[in-house]
Formats: C-alpha cells, structure tokens, sequence
C-alpha cells in the first residue's frame, strides 16, 4: 500500500511542481506530525495515506491530524469529505432508511445520548442473531468494533451504556469527534460468503475485488469484473449515489458490499491490494493511477482558484505540501 500510494503521489507532484511551480514539502504522519513537529506553512496539503491516526490508537495524534484542515487553505481531500466518511454516523443516517426500505443494508440502528437503550435491546431481541456488532466513529478496521452478546439483556444493556459513557468522555477531551455509535445485526456469513470492495473515482467505476474473511499476507483478495457486481453497482447508482451525490466529489472512494449487496461501509482512503491486477503492474494500474491523480488535480487546482478568487489576490506563494503515511 505504501508503494501505490509513492506511485500515486509521484504523478500528482510532478504536476504540481513542474506544471504549476509548487515548491514541494514531505510531512509524515509518523515521523512528523506524531512527535508534533509544526505543520508546514503551505498554500495546499495533500494527503497520500492508507492508514490514519485512529481515535484509539493516539487521540492526540487524531487530533493533530485534525488541526492540518484548519491550518493549511486547501487540503484536499477537504475537512467536510474527512469527516463525512470518518463520521460514519453520519453517512449512514442518511442511507439506512434508504437501504433499509430495498433490503440493501442489515438491520442498523445509529445510538445518540438521547436514545434510550431500552428500545435498543428490545430492538436487538426482534433480530434472528445471538449477536449485535457496535461501530464507533473515526475507527478503522477492528478498531472500534466490537461484538456483543444480546443474551443476557442486562448484560447488552450495560455494555451499551459504558460504550456510550466512554464515547462521551472522549467527546468531551476531543469535541471534534462525535461520541453517537451503530449498531447492527451481527453477519456470520462474513465468515464464509465473500465481502466485495469497489473502487470508484469521481463516481466511475474502477474496478472491483472480492475476499472472504481478513486480508492477510497469504489470503489476498481475487478480481472480480463488473458483471459479478452488477446489483451492488445498481445500489450504488440508484440508492448510494443518489441519495449522497458528493459521494461522486471523491478523487477515490472504496464502497463494500457484504453478502446479498448489503452495504458494510465506505472508504476514502482505501487499501488498493495491488489495484486491477492486484499486483501493481500493467497498463491498468497505469490507467488507475492516473485517473486517480487527475481528480486530485483538478480539485487541488479548483480549490486553490476559489481560495484566490474568495481574497481577490493573485496566485498564492506556490509551496505545497503532502503528507505520507510512513507507519508500517
């Protein structure tokens, strides 16, 4: 992941620098931001990352991570794309009542302060499951999910209310992240039937990977084309899209599907596996990296014209700065 994203990012700065005259700054998540070297001062930072500080893993680290969209004029992606997809209560309390009503989506419920947690265990009662899974917020993989027993209900009732006491405390050190968490049926089938991951840029479709169980060193995902995915991508257009068109903003977005095109969640800064090939190599992933860094592009340089345009000044100092994800 960190040589596609070298790859990706080598396209986007040779433009920005030979193109445009940007003078180039690298600032690493880990070797920069986490000790709290100061942000660059820059006119635009663009970020080539797969993985993020996490709201578990170092709050202080999120939340420097944070300050870089108030610090810097443009970033790109932009503060409100971050936390559009971060949130993810956010999205989904737009999308679950409509994929919900299609059966596109596992019985969701999102849990706010004010929700009593009485309708919610007698809501995970009515579920054909033994098991509810709880989401939280600015999480990534395993971070963040937890799986909970809805028997016996004073126990899942007690369980919700510490997670929701624990969220709120986070809140309240770090007011940027919002403590509302979902909750969800549990899916077993996601230990046997295969979770699809479709790649999209500016809403066209890239290409499409299918794997059962985590992704590891020896279990890699297989391509699928788009004629294996033709419902989810039908959810996508008609339902995903339609009711979330800035969706379509995005220079790449990942939207996963588990069994029976049921959305699991949606990714800004995906991990790739290698993209079409898998492998990193060929002329698609050519193709692929270069359509990716074409929307980087074209919304660094819009967003840099509105920013002039909005100071009637003329072309900012030039200097850029990106970010790579050194963690590994």
């Amino acid at each position: 992941e960190k040589i596609a994203q070298h790859q990706l990012a080598s396209r986007v700065l040779t433009h920005f620098q030979d193109k445009l005259g940007y003078e180039i700054i690298e600032y690493t998540l880990e070797d920069d931001l986490r000790p709290g070297n100061p942000i660059p001062d820059c006119d635009i930072a663009i970020f080539f990352i797969h993985d993020w500080p996490t709201i578990h893993e170092d709050p202080n680290w999120l939340k420097g991570f944070i300050d870089i969209f108030d610090k810097i004029p443009v970033t790109v992606p932009t503060k409100d794309q971050v936390f559009s997809i971060f949130t993810k209560t956010n999205y989904l309390s737009k999308l679950i009542p409509v994929l919900r009503k299609e059966g596109c989506m596992q019985p969701t419920k999102i849990v706010s302060k004010e929700l009593d947690l009485d309708n919610i265990v007698e809501w995970a009662l009515q579920l054909d499951e033994k098991k509810v899974v709880t989401k939280e917020n600015f999480s990534a993989g395993k971070e963040g999910v937890t799986e909970l027993k809805i028997k016996p209900i004073a126990a899942l009732k007690e369980d919700l209310r510490r997670t929701r006491l624990s969220l709120q405390e986070t809140h309240r050190q770090y007011p940027f992240f919002d403590p509302k968490f979902i909750i969800q049926k549990y899916e077993k089938r996601f230990l046997t039937e295969p979770e699809v991951r479709i790649f999209f840029s500016n809403g066209v479709f890239l290409y499409a990977v299918s794997h059962v169980g985590w992704v590891g060193d020896v279990q890699w995902p297989i391509r699928v084309s788009s004629g294996d995915v033709k419902q989810e991508l039908k959810v996508i257009k008609e339902l995903v899209f339609t009711t979330m068109p800035d969706l379509q903003k995005y220079p790449l977005l990942r939207i996963d599907f588990g069994p029976q095109a049921q959305l699991n969640e949606i990714e800004m800064w995906p991990d790739m596996f290698g993209g079409p090939n898998l492998d990193l190599t060929g002329s698609e992933w050519s193709n692929f990296l270069n359509t990716v860094a074409k929307g980087i592009i074209a919304q660094g340089t819009s967003l840099l014209a509105e920013k002039r345009n909005d100071r009637n000044e003329s072309p900012l100092n030039n200097t850029g700065a990106y970010s790579l994800d050194t963690k590994e």
